[in-house]
């Protein structure tokens, strides 16, 4: 493209073709035409129409003058704006980027694009419109493409998403492949596209379906005689299977030997009809499951598991099929959380009445982030999530738990204690009160509850000749849902001073504090290797 100026009229401009300022014009004076009560002679007259024309012409010259620099002044704002392209494109080749070698730049690309999760956002499409050399770069480097978003939103744009489809999957060459596939809020399924995804299930390393019955069906009959031996972590979301019994069991999912991660959320009534090498799996992720009988079936299928996460709703049937026997798990981490409406913890009682893990290290209860459920939830969590089986549950186990979090639900603080005396292996203990707007995804249905009480801070005092609780407590993570002033600070104050003191064993001296609240930012300097800093949390906009 041509640039609309040359070289020498960017960099020059003559001031001499400005037209003579008409600015101060030579005008009769009234006064020697006209005075008080004397009416215009002939002779008046005549001079009248002569100042009335000189002030037309001076009136014309000024705009014509006007017009000229405005003029003038338009093709030097176009002027500035072109050298200004000029010298930032100049300036974008001294960039220290440019000279940055190319395969330093790729690795940067390959982490860029492989933290998106599964982003709407096409962030390879978008580095390989910046510039030739970032197009060579992110066309030639195949595992840039490997994370593929399907999802629908509307049927007129089916021809577009196979296009994209079909452009990662050539892209991506041979390279393993993380897969979202859904076809809400739509719901008719593409059989084109989940069938062009099912060629390639030999490449599969992460697949994510949130499908119809009839999304299920197509693609489960189009993966008959694939193999899945790549398939690492496989997550199924959305409506139940259970009312397609042809589509199971699917051949190609028995042939996951090395799937590691298994989520279910309303997937399936029994997901041992799917076929999966449920042995193999070492995290399991159980999502609006509410029969104990099946979340234990399931569970003791395993052999590997080390993460188990469950999480309840309010329709909790409870349905008992016969009498179980108590399952053991070496599992490490054990995580349970509360989706939607009132809990009265019967679930998790039920299930952990019979469950037993002695290797458990780390133990969670909390409402889930909105991205850890991608169905819509509305949690609702007034009542009081029930701590005593969970107790119960970790004194039966005799495991030496390693860090507890109790983050977004209202507790009990007397059961929370009670907890944290069975549990004096804890090194990291993290509690966070339920506080509408910063933690929680749905804040008008939420009720906070005050249970980080005084009575609890002086359990967690050390003092002297009383037995300490959790004498091996390093990191402290406490939110409250009020303000600093609502609390007792200097119980606070103390309880951090005596869980820092230089006499206590090396062990068991306290390494960090966190603590946030409603309003107030605090610093205390005081603090043996750092400080205790009460942030201010976000308000919601």
């Amino acid at each position: 493209m041509k640039p609309p100026y040359s070289d020498t009229e960017m960099f020059s401009y003559d001031c001499r073709e400005e037209q003579q300022s008409h600015s101060n014009v030579s005008l009769p004076s009234l006064r020697k035409l006209c005075s008080d009560n004397i009416s215009l002679n002939s002779e008046g007259d005549v001079e009248l129409k002569e100042l009335i024309y000189a002030l037309r012409r001076s009136l014309q010259q000024n705009c014509n003058e006007i017009h000229f620099h405005r003029h003038a002044l338009e093709r030097l704002e176009q002027r500035r704006q072109h050298l200004q392209t000029l010298l930032d494109q100049s300036s974008a080749f001294l960039s220290p980027i440019r000279t940055m070698p190319t395969e330093i730049l790729s690795l940067i690309f390959d982490y860029l694009c492989s933290n998106i999760g599964f982003s709407n956002r096409a962030r390879p499409i978008v580095l390989a419109s910046v510039c030739y050399r970032w197009r060579s770069i992110a066309v030639s480097y195949p595992s840039i493409w490997t994370c593929i978003n399907t999802s629908r939103h509307s049927p007129r744009m089916d021809e577009r998403t196979r296009n994209f489809l079909q452009l990662y999957l050539d892209r991506s060459q041979d390279m393993p492949i993380r897969i979202h596939a859904s076809d809400f809020p739509s719901g008719s399924p593409d059989s084109t596209l989940l069938s062009t995804l099912a060629a390639h299930a030999h490449r599969w390393s992460r697949a994510t379906l949130s499908l119809t019955p009839d999304g299920y069906n197509t693609l489960f009959r189009a993966l008959k005689g694939k193999s899945l031996t790549l398939l690492r972590k496989f997550s199924l979301y959305g409506p139940s299977l259970d009312d397609i019994p042809a589509a199971f069991p699917c051949d190609a999912l028995m042939t996951a030997c090395n799937l590691d991660s298994l989520t279910f959320q309303k997937a399936t009534k029994y997901p041992e009809n799917l076929g999966l090498p449920l042995e193999k799996i070492r995290i399991l992720n159980l999502i609006d499951y509410d029969d104990p009988a099946l979340i234990l079936r399931c569970i003791a299928q395993t052999i590997n598991l080390r993460h188990i996460r469950i999480t309840a709703t309010s329709d909790c049937q409870l349905e008992s099929r016969g009498l179980l026997p108590e399952v053991v798990v070496a599992t490490e981490a054990l995580h349970l959380s509360l989706r939607m409406g009132n809990f009265s913890g019967d679930l998790f009682e039920k299930v952990l009445s019979i469950l037993s893990a002695p290797a458990l290290q780390h133990l969670k209860l909390a409402l889930p982030l909105p991205e850890e459920c991608p169905t819509k939830c509305s949690p609702k969590l007034d009542d009081i999530f029930r701590l005593k089986p969970i107790s119960e549950f970790i004194v039966r186990s005799g495991c030496r738990l390693r860090s507890l979090r109790v983050e977004n639900v209202n507790v009990h603080e007397n059961d929370l204690i009670q907890v944290l005396e069975n549990t004096p292996t804890i090194t990291t203990l993290v509690l966070h009160e339920l506080h509408p707007g910063v933690n929680s995804p749905t804040p008008r249905v939420l009720t906070p509850r005050r249970w980080i009480t005084d009575k609890l801070l002086r359990h967690l005092t050390v003092t002297p000749n009383v037995p300490v609780t959790l004498p091996r407590l390093k990191h402290l993570d406490i939110l409250l849902s009020c303000r600093i002033s609502e609390i007792e600070e200097d119980l606070l104050l103390r309880m951090a001073v005596s869980r820092t003191n230089p006499d206590l064993p090396k062990g068991a001296r306290l390494k960090k504090l966190y603590l946030a609240s409603k309003k107030g930012v605090k610093s205390y300097p005081w603090l043996s290797g750092g400080r205790i800093r009460l942030h201010k949390l976000p308000k919601r906009s």
